[in-house]
């Protein structure tokens, strides 16, 4: 796959960088698909020791080998992990740039835990108002009366 030597960064995803005002967007965006931080996560547990495929399957409760292939791809993009085939370290693990994201991430989720109850309270209200603008008083009868004359000079 072309990379950006440069930034390391590869070029398709350069190219998304440029038409997005916010570059932020772009890898979140990414990063937040299903998988993607269930495995950060998983090798962040696993002590920064590799981890086989099948070990991040059974770790981030994968439903596919595709879907955690591509999210494996995705993240070995973006620099976050790296495979290796050296026999004392054979597998995926985090790298430099990917530690420093769990890091980030923890952060994220501990602002998170901090403010659930308010974004509870503010979703509960977001419904409750969409419930009261969905109510659209039903007519009494929704099908139109014909006569028989009506349905005489019909087809």
């Amino acid at each position: 796959m072309p990379v950006n030597k440069k930034d390391n960064i590869p070029e398709h995803y350069e190219a998304k960088l440029k038409k997005s005002f916010q570059p932020t967007e772009v890898l979140m965006a990414d990063l937040c698909k299903r998988w993607h931080l269930k495995v950060l996560f998983a090798l962040e547990e696993n002590n920064n020791k590799p981890m086989r495929f099948s070990e991040i399957r059974k770790s981030s409760l994968s439903s596919s080998d595709k879907m955690l292939s591509q999210a494996l791809n995705t993240l070995k993009e973006y620099g976050l992990i790296h495979y290796s085939e050296k026999k004392e370290s054979f597998g995926y693990s985090l790298t430099n740039r990917g530690r420093s994201l769990v890091v980030v991430l923890h952060q994220l989720e501990s602002w998170v835990d901090e403010h659930k109850a308010d974004f509870a309270i503010e979703l509960k209200k977001k419904k409750e108002k969409e419930n009261k603008n969905s109510r659209i008083p039903v007519a009494i009868s929704v099908i139109p009366a014909y006569s028989d004359e009506d349905v005489d000079n019909i087809g």
